[in-house]
């Protein structure tokens, strides 16, 4: 019996490195054809590679989103190509350190340009170019508060998520629309792993988590046909923590 994967395309941005390189590795193994799209100065040859060795086609599409056009232009060279995306992953994005009154609007242009602007337009083209499918963005744990030391960051991921539930309001029945808030998985760029131990702390569960928690929960909303418009907070209960109201003295 055929798997229920085989024969699906999915376009992963950002999907060259990082979590976006680990979700099309995963959708590669289960028989999905991957679309990549990375910045035209960056090399994703690896990755397509790694993907063409699962047994399945890999694409590169190089696109600048900070570019005004650039995200827009997606779906019509995929036209060309006549290739058909049945899975939207919004994964590529921005993050810098930034303070509200200390950011420039160039900054926080940029910032919005590839973390929400971008989904948005990928999202609603390929809305309209498909009956079914889903979309998954992805967001970040700390939308549940205010990450005032990544103020353009947080405000970006937090237009995500209600653009979400707006998208899956928009597409219903035929399209579902959810997201994954990652928590502490992976240090940012320039940091090594003794970042993850000093701030896992922050969980719940007292540790940080690993790069397979993050596809394996995109794999499930991608599969579970009966969730849309849905956040899955994938971070130890990092989220909740930080709402706890410290125990009452008596």
């Amino acid at each position: 019996m055929a798997s229920a994967w085989a024969g699906k395309t999915a376009l992963i941005t950002g999907g060259g490195h990082r979590i976006g390189r680990a979700i099309a590795l995963s959708l590669a193994k289960k028989g999905v054809n991957c679309v990549v799209q990375s910045l035209p100065q960056s090399d994703a040859s690896e990755t397509l590679d790694e993907i063409r060795a699962a047994g399945v086609e890999a694409h590169g599409i190089r696109a600048d989103f900070l570019k005004a056009g650039e995200a827009a232009k997606i779906f019509s060279i995929l036209r060309e190509s006549k290739i058909q995306v049945d899975y939207l992953i919004n994964n590529a994005s921005i993050f810098e350190e930034s303070r509200l009154l200390d950011i420039s609007a160039d900054r926080m242009d940029a910032t919005l340009a590839v973390n929400t602007f971008s989904p948005f337009i990928l999202a609603r083209d390929f809305a309209k170019q498909a009956e079914t499918g889903v979309v998954i963005n992805i967001l970040d744990a700390r939308i549940g508060g205010y990450d005032t030391g990544h103020a353009g960051y947080a405000i970006s991921k937090i237009m995500l998520f209600h653009l979400t539930r707006m998208m899956a309001l928009e597409c219903a029945p035929g399209i579902r629309v959810n997201a994954v808030a990652p928590g502490i998985i992976l240090p940012p760029p320039g940091k090594g792993p003794g970042y993850l131990r000093k701030i896992r702390g922050r969980t719940l569960l007292g540790t940080h988590g690993s790069i397979h928690h993050i596809t394996d929960s995109v794999l499930f909303l991608l599969k579970n046909d009966f969730i849309t418009g849905e956040t899955l907070f994938v971070d130890g209960g990092e989220n909740l923590k930080r709402k706890r109201y410290a125990p009452s003295v008596r």
